[in-house]
């Protein structure tokens, strides 16, 4: 499935061409408008993406794009990716090069095409045509012209001519034809068909300006032209469906995977055994959910029709591997034998991913789970990591519609996934820091993870010392600190929370004037940037996840020294979430609490510059110094 979404990436992700000018040189650099160059790394001077629906069931796509490459951040663009397997191949593959004056300096030949198979941790049938059309030379411009047939009427491109940052669009255009019996099911998002006759609609944009990076954006597609095709009826590999309602597509899915979930008789009894004694529904579905990641681990599966298709589940027990559809469905097998009935739902996995569009039932999704309904709660299982704890999503997967998929009426609807909020997700810092006469400290911390804060560090749970150094000093940034130790402590049986201990000493952390020390308090939580105020922000805020951070330091002040100045005690509040620093005299010297709540939601653009603000006064907050005063 992910390489399907590759595809879909790829098709979403073209650039295409004017109609030839009366020059010698139509693609030099020259012809480009300054309001087209301004701020981008690629120019699409023209992309034309031709589909047809044939009468046979067929799909034919033709792509004809040129791009120039305006820089070497860029020169990725200057490669030609296609893929191809049982169900799409590839009829037509040529490109060009040009330099800066629109001078052909490459033509590409049939024997500098690579061919090869993309298997490479997985188990997969796809393979790719691939050319290098780059040149040494910025700017310079690529042609590519390509065609791949598609069987089944599973497969359409996206017309997406401007689908990431940074690159402006020329001209555009996009035909589709079709016999009427089957028109496709059209969604178009911020923009409109130029023309439409029976059996023909195009579409055109033009002049279309670069966009940067946009802090606290929307999805790109809530603002770049898109146009997104669907099947009604449609047949892959000999299995007709119906992609019309997501009922229809539900169905699809679970009569291809129907029959597959039978288990080797040593798995059914090795979990009658581990659940006999269990009463509680949960308990039983953790202790199922246990014994499946001690069994398995996970491999991608891509050939033929096994992109949505899983494995048997016998097949799985007696391998020890599957794909996410294999493992999820093993599961399942797993819980109906002992009497509790799940359900696979299809999702579009990744973190920061946007959400599906819900009103346009189509193939939007990558990956699947499981989900377990009870009487008062739903339990959901990711089916993949053995290191996931029981009923925690994760960022992977967390907060977004997906196709639940009820396999015994072979029916289906969308479904919300959980949502974390500031409960769930926290950072809690304890430290306690020894300052010296000199300004050198010595450092404890103890700081415990919870929900999406947690699973960010799941990758490294089991990391060696000597690795989660390495990674500390690559991302965590303090002057003059040196790790003497550093580690995880993870229970599993605690669910989504791990606590990591650090000792750090602090060379000169508090410089020295005369008989006077400055430091700042607050070693490792800063807001280190903020966005610049935006007048002409033309999109929503969107901030995409609720936490809560809490620091505790207490510093123990060398004899003889005592505080001279400090901070004032600092509170922010606004709708975007809310602040406060305090600065307390302890018995043994100080301590210093930092408090930060963020807030989840979309906003109207016009409070961009609040967000800013509140950054801003954050940032400044963070970086307060206390004075101490002692002895010369």
């Amino acid at each position: 499935m992910r390489h399907l979404l590759l595809l879909f990436t790829l098709c979403c992700c073209g650039i295409y061409v004017l109609p030839l000018q009366a020059q010698d040189a139509p693609w030099a650099v020259a012809n480009i408008s300054q309001e087209l160059l301004d701020g981008a790394d690629v120019v699409v001077r023209n992309y034309r993406l031709d589909v047809e629906i044939l009468p046979s069931y067929k799909l034919r796509v033709k792509t004809h794009e040129v791009k120039t490459i305006m820089n070497k951040g860029a020169t990725q663009a200057g490669y030609l990716v296609i893929f191809y397997d049982q169900f799409r191949s590839i009829k037509k593959f040529t490109a060009t090069t040009y330099d800066k004056n629109g001078k052909e300096v490459k033509k590409l030949k049939k024997s500098e095409v690579v061919d090869m198979s993309i298997a490479q941790n997985s188990v997969d049938d796809s393979r790719i045509k691939a050319a290098d059309m780059t040149y040494n030379e910025y700017p310079f411009t690529v042609e590519f012209d390509y065609e791949v047939e598609y069987d089944g009427l599973f497969f359409y491109p996206t017309f997406a001519p401007q689908s990431q940052k940074k690159v402006s669009v020329e001209f555009a255009t996009y035909t589709l034809t079709f016999p009427p019996e089957l028109r496709p099911r059209i969604k178009e998002l911020n923009i409109k068909a130029k023309e439409e006759t029976p059996g023909r609609i195009t579409w055109e944009v033009d002049s279309l300006k670069a966009f940067g990076s946009i802090p606290y954006s929307p999805p790109i597609t809530d603002f770049v032209p898109v146009v997104l095709t669907a099947p009604g009826k449609f047949e892959l590999d000999g299995f007709e469906g119906d992609m019309s309602t997501w009922a229809g597509f539900a169905a699809w899915y679970s009569k291809l995977n129907e029959g597959r979930d039978k288990l080797l008789p040593e798995d059914v009894n090795n979990i009658k055994q581990i659940t006999a004694d269990l009463k509680n529904k949960e308990e039983i579905i953790k202790a199922v959910y246990e014994y499946m990641q001690s069994k398995t681990r996970y491999v991608s599966v891509q050939l033929g029709i096994g992109g949505y298709r899983t494995m048997p589940a016998s097949d799985v027990s007696e391998d020890g591997w599957g794909d996410c559809k294999a493992l999820t469905n093993y599961t399942k097998a797993l819980l109906q034998e002992v009497g509790i009935k799940a359900y696979p739902a299809l999702v579009y996995a990744g973190r920061g991913a946007p959400n599906i569009i819900k009103d346009f039932s189509s193939n939007q999704f990558n990956h699947v789970i499981l989900c377990v309904p009870l009487e008062e709660d739903t339990v959901w299982l990711e089916c993949t990591s053995r290191e996931v704890p029981y009923n925690f999503l994760g960022a992977f997967t967390d907060d977004r519609d997906v196709l639940f998929v009820d396999d015994v009426n072979h029916t289906g609807t969308i479904v919300h996934t959980p949502s974390y909020d500031a409960s769930q997700n926290y950072l809690l810092r304890k430290a306690t820091v020894t300052l010296d006469a000199e300004g050198n400290g010595k450092a404890h911390f103890t700081t415990t993870y919870g929900g999406l804060l947690f699973d960010q560090y799941i990758p490294y749970l089991d990391e060696s010392e000597d690795k989660l150094t390495e990674l500390w000093y690559e991302h965590v940034k303090i002057p003059g600190y040196s790790i003497e130790h550093i580690a995880f402590d993870y229970d599993k049986e605690k669910g989504a929370e791990t606590q990591l201990n650090m000792d750090i000493s602090l060379k000169k952390y508090a410089s020295r004037s005369g008989k006077r020390f400055f430091f700042n308090p607050n070693i490792m939580n800063k807001v280190r940037k903020y966005p610049k105020p935006d007048e002409d922000r033309q999109v929503d805020v969107v901030t995409s996840t609720e936490y809560v951070t809490i620091d505790s330091i207490e510093y123990l002040l060398p004899e003889g020294f005592h505080p001279e100045h400090l901070p004032q005690d600092v509170e922010i509040k606004s709708r975007f979430g809310e602040y406060s620093a305090s600065y307390q005299l302890s018995e043994k010297g100080l301590l210093y609490i930092r408090r930060l709540k963020r807030y989840k939601g979309q906003y109207p653009k016009e409070t961009f510059n609040e967000l800013a603000d509140m950054l801003k006064k954050i940032k400044k907050a963070d970086n307060q110094k206390v004075v101490l005063v002692g002895a010369t």
